[in-house]
């Protein structure tokens, strides 16, 4: 009896020894569809725990079986915006709560139909595509009023080689409704190609661009890649001499911004797995690469950056995956963070990024293309916002749409001045990258991408009065 009460001792604190098995987080509930375009689904749910660290959601056509991961977000979260479908297709999503001790069993939504495409956003057509195309824009407002805008124009007779392409701007009086006369800026020839032109209103209040060098092979090919700043201190008709910010990469065209301290900051790619970073903080007469930064397991290209009041800097970057690479510096770009993805597809084309003036929310506009994997297919344009600093990302507004894919939207650019967003892109792309034809532009106000009223809205953000 003395044996067995002693093994019954022994089992007994082995049992209290033993860890306590952990429960998996509590699965979301009621996963519904709460908002919808031709391009996208809001997924929403109730959260039933308080122990998840996030949540992952997956999506699928009706009628398939695979299910691909669609995004992720954090705990507490209830709802996420799923762009990249196609039009008049009928979608399930899948919501589970994951953490430390494993996933929960995933809520699977009814199925939604997306609604047919039709045109709600207009663009103005700024030049026609002829035997030349103009593309890889940026603008900035000048002080009379006026818009500035610089892009390249290639001969389209060989797209995808870069033989006389040369660097120009305009000015537009009217908000984009009429330009003047082109200028040539930097003429390209059978061995450089200029383009990527990127503006910024310095702190001492001249303007800055930063763009690219290209130097071309016998086939008319890029082999090598420079970036250069000039300064003008009287609204773009003279600039100064051309100073290098690099000798080995080149940048996004609309990516150049001022961070603390008046620093320029700006984010160098070429075909090298990392990012970059190059500042200056002598107005550009001088310029260093400050830190790089990489997605490790991807490589990060084309990039974007914006600066917030509380001095943190923003980097979004497209990425060699269907979702965009985010990455954050509290040091005014000395150190940066591995910190998150915007789950929102379209990652393998470039972003544009900046603050929404006289707020600290954030814009991201975004090729939103999502078919579960890798694709240069831009056919979709969007944009999210982010209240919190790019930790989180919602409120998907469609800026364009074309459902076959005959027609789409090429190195866009954003550009605030006052109450209005421009964006300009090269039209008539056929879903790739170097075949655009002509050079055209949206729009819109501020308020757009804060508004929350349903598709199809207008360039206000607001429903339209009559649905087609």
């Amino acid at each position: 009896m003395i044996a067995l009460a002693r093994l019954a001792a022994v089992l007994c604190g082995l049992m209290l020894a033993a860890p306590a098995f952990a429960a998996l987080p509590s699965a979301p509930g009621d996963v519904r569809h709460t908002g919808s375009s031709p391009a996208h689904l809001r997924v929403s749910w109730q959260d039933r725990g308080a122990d998840e660290a996030g949540y992952r959601i997956w999506r699928r056509e009706q009628g398939t079986e695979r299910w691909y991961l669609a995004g992720e977000v954090p705990a507490n979260a209830t709802h996420f915006d799923d762009g990249g479908m196609q039009h008049e297709t009928s979608y399930e999503h899948k919501v589970a709560a994951f953490g430390a001790s494993g996933e929960s069993a995933g809520t699977v939504s009814a199925a939604t139909r997306t609604p047919r495409m039709q045109s709600h956003l207009s663009p103005t057509m700024i030049r026609r595509g002829d035997d030349w195309y103009a593309g890889a824009p940026s603008a900035i407002g000048l002080r009379d009023g006026r818009l500035l805008l610089m892009y390249f124009l290639k001969p389209r007779e060989q797209p995808r080689l870069h033989l006389n392409t040369s660097l120009w701007q305009m000015e537009s009086a009217d908000g984009g409704a009429t330009w003047s006369r082109p200028r040539r800026l930097l003429e390209g020839n059978r061995e450089v190609a200029w383009g990527k032109p990127a503006l910024a209103r310095l702190p001492d209040g001249s303007l800055g661009l930063t763009y690219s060098r290209f130097g071309l092979d016998a086939g008319y090919k890029i082999v090598a890649r420079a970036r250069f700043f000039m300064r003008s201190t009287d609204e773009a008709a003279i600039w100064s001499a051309p100073v290098q910010v690099s000798d080995e990469m080149s940048a996004n065209n609309d990516t150049l911004i001022v961070g603390d301290r008046s620093r320029l900051l700006q984010a160098l790619n070429s075909y090298a797995p990392a990012v970059q970073i190059a500042a200056s903080d002598d107005l550009g007469a001088t310029w260093r690469v400050l830190a790089q930064v990489s997605a490790k397991a991807l490589p990060t290209g084309e990039s974007a950056l914006a600066h917030l009041d509380d001095g943190r800097l923003v980097f979004l970057s497209r990425h060699e995956a269907p979702f965009y690479f985010l990455s954050f510096s509290d040091d005014n770009g000395h150190a940066w963070s591995r910190s998150g993805t915007l789950y929102l597809g379209g990652g393998d084309n470039p972003p544009k990024l900046a603050r929404i003036p006289g707020t600290d929310v954030l814009v991201a506009v975004v090729h939103s293309w999502h078919v579960g994997r890798r694709s240069k297919d831009r056919r979709q344009l969007a944009s999210v916002i982010s209240r919190d600093g790019g930790r989180t990302w919602d409120n998907f507004r469609l800026l364009g749409h074309f459902p076959d894919g005959k027609d789409g939207f090429l190195q866009h650019s954003l550009t605030f001045v006052g109450n209005m967003a421009y964006i300009f892109y090269g039209g008539g792309s056929n879903n790739d990258t170097n075949d655009g034809t002509d050079l055209r532009m949206l729009r819109v106000t501020k308020g757009f991408f804060l508004s929350t009223a349903p598709w199809p809205y207008d360039g206000r953000g607001q429903e339209q009065a009559a649905r087609q």
